[in-house]
């Protein structure tokens, strides 16, 4: 090799390592605080949201079965968050605001909402710890303590357990007499306000309404038994904001109460969702799904008829195809009624469902959604995690 055609060589490698270096090196792009490569991509960490996908209560006994929240402020500075509860047929029951000192947890039973005990939280109540920035007001709020108006315990209770109220029913019957089930969200607010998600002014561009696009929370739930000895957990799903990365006309996680023009700027979930299930052998409890699913068109959503099955502003139509371990597969149209999940929030079981003991399920759910697996054995272990994500519902082109 001639010497230029060397030096050629030579100074075309170092600067493939200079460009391989620089690539490398450069910082990804911080989106509402939360550094990330692909906004979509959904992770534990930090948000402006948080949904606890499904929650059951059994109202017939004190030690029964209940579900606990817990929902942590990452920063230092104080932070405002609203809880809504939902039914199954995703219609907003209560809702109320919690104070957060930094890193503050509260933990809520829903047991004790049912109860109509609700969180007193706020600058006075809430302890500061030695690492958090001075307690801070927020507008709107009573002046010493987040305190929630007085609820309709009675209310909440039936709206959530399928009873009647005035002629109409808030959510699906129970599975049996005293269950109470539904979701709930969290968001991160800048004011207490009466607002809920579902209202006008809610949100604004750029988290200038009431709700804000502070990414600042995280969470989890647990199902406890404590007449079994049982419990079941799992982290919350964290929807992180991203103003910036949003634009009228994307699907965001809140988008069909907002018209889709982005202004709570959430990340949207999945549609398409790969679940593992065990039925038999050391799995002897079988595998049940928790499964959430957006709605189709707010604007329909209301009581009504009491009765199972979904409502028209629920996205109910789903495809299920089913895989055993050796590939074999098998559309799940009949004898399976369809939809497996008609409703905003549900458990459903899969015992005796499938002609195979273990596989794995897809479930295009059309609409967002999200999936967790639960596997039990001897009634009294079990292990649970989200399904595996196969698409995301973000419309920009990257």
């Amino acid at each position: 090799m001639k010497k230029h055609q060397v030096a050629t060589t030579k100074r075309l490698a170092l600067a493939i390592l200079v460009l391989a270096v620089t690539i490398i090196t450069i910082p990804r792009k911080a989106h509402g605080g939360v550094l990330t490569e692909r906004p979509c991509t959904r992770g534990v960490e930090p948000a402006a949201t948080l949904l606890v996908p499904y929650f059951e209560v059994d109202l017939r006994s004190a030690n029964g079965l209940t579900t606990l929240f817990a929902v942590t402020n990452a920063e230092a500075e104080a932070a405002l968050a609203r809880v809504v509860v939902w039914s199954d047929w995703a219609l907003p029951v209560v809702s109320f605001p919690i104070y957060l000192t930094g890193f503050d947890v509260q933990t809520i039973n829903m047991r004790d909402l049912l109860r109509g005990v609700f969180p007193a939280t706020g600058s006075a109540s809430s302890p500061q710890g030695n690492r958090s920035a001075d307690n801070q007001l927020f507008p709107g709020c009573n002046a010493e303590d987040v305190v929630s108006s007085q609820p309709d315990t009675a209310f909440i209770r039936a709206a959530l357990s399928g009873e009647e109220i005035e002629g109409a029913c808030w959510s699906s019957p129970p599975e049996f007499p005293g269950q109470a089930k539904g979701y709930v969200t969290i968001d991160v607010v800048n004011s207490c306000s009466a607002l809920l998600p579902t209202d006008q002014g809610y949100f604004e561009v750029g988290g200038t309404g009431i709700a804000s696009n502070r990414n600042t929370l995280f969470g989890d739930y647990f199902f406890v038994n404590p007449q079994e000895n049982f419990a079941q957990g799992e982290a919350a799903v964290h929807l992180v904001a991203d103003a910036d990365f949003f634009s009228p006309g994307d699907t965001t996680f809140y988008a069909p109460y907002i018209g889709s023009d982005a202004s709570d700027a959430r990340i949207p979930l999945a549609s398409l969702y790969a679940a593992r299930f065990l039925e038999g052998g050391a799995f002897s409890g079988g595998t049940d799904l928790l499964v959430w699913r957006a709605v189709g068109d707010a604007a329909l959503a209301s009581p009504g008829a009491c009765g199972s099955g979904g409502r028209p502003w629920l996205s109910t139509f789903d495809s299920k195809i089913l895989f055993d371990e050796e590939e074999n597969a098998a559309v799940l149209d009949t004898p399976i009624p369809t939809p497996l999940f008609p409703l905003a929030s549900q458990r459903v079981s899969l015992a005796g469902r499938f002609p195979w003991a273990a596989g794995w399920l897809q479930i295009e759910l059309f609409n967002q959604g999200w999936v967790t697996s639960v596997l039990s054995a001897e009634e009294r272990y079990s292990i649970g995690y989200s399904a595996t994500r196969l698409n995301d519902l973000c419309s920009k082109s990257e």
